[in-house]
């Protein structure tokens, strides 16, 4: 991507990208393994839902994610930018969602970024799912009693002013 200065998603061919069936929202300091089973057992779990609602749904793996590693210009620049300005739209845009996913320590609520998509997520009308697997209840609560976006922070500290303004 860093020599055509482009996402991820614009190298990839036009029928398997398009608007997403579920939005996700994690934060980087997990290990990448880690977001991917978040994904597998909780895509498994909404096309369970989906039988359950009497849709067809579709196999797992033909699922279309928004994810910001792919979805987003990682150069930085007015692509980036331009990217970063539209987020609130593909919120908007997943049909099932966002999928909020949890890390042990509670990382995610502590991320602008991740509470700037939740906001967008409300506003839109859209559905919040988190992905808990294998974190405790009661450590769960701990989480989100700490809870305090003037505190959140981002890599980008400007980002970050304008979030929270």
């Amino acid at each position: 991507t860093e020599a055509r200065r482009c996402r991820y998603a614009a190298l990839l061919p036009a029928a398997v990208v398009g608007a997403p069936d579920v939005f996700v929202s994690h934060q980087w300091a997990s290990p990448f393994h880690q977001l991917l089973e978040n994904l597998r057992i909780s895509l498994g779990d909404l096309v369970k839902r989906m039988e359950r609602d009497g849709e067809a749904p579709p196999a797992v793996d033909d699922l279309r994610v928004w994810l910001d590693i792919f979805a987003v210009n990682q150069n930085r620049g007015a692509g980036q930018a331009e990217d970063l300005a539209n987020l609130k739209e593909a919120v908007a845009r997943a049909r099932h969602g966002t999928l909020m996913v949890f890390d042990a320590e509670g990382l995610i609520l502590k991320r602008v970024w991740c509470l700037y998509e939740v906001q967008h997520t409300v506003l839109a009308g859209k559905e919040l799912r988190l992905a808990v697997h294998n974190i405790d209840g009661d450590d769960m609560w701990k989480q989100f009693q700490n809870l305090n976006i003037a505190r959140a922070a981002a890599t980008v500290e400007r980002d970050r002013e304008r979030i929270v303004e």
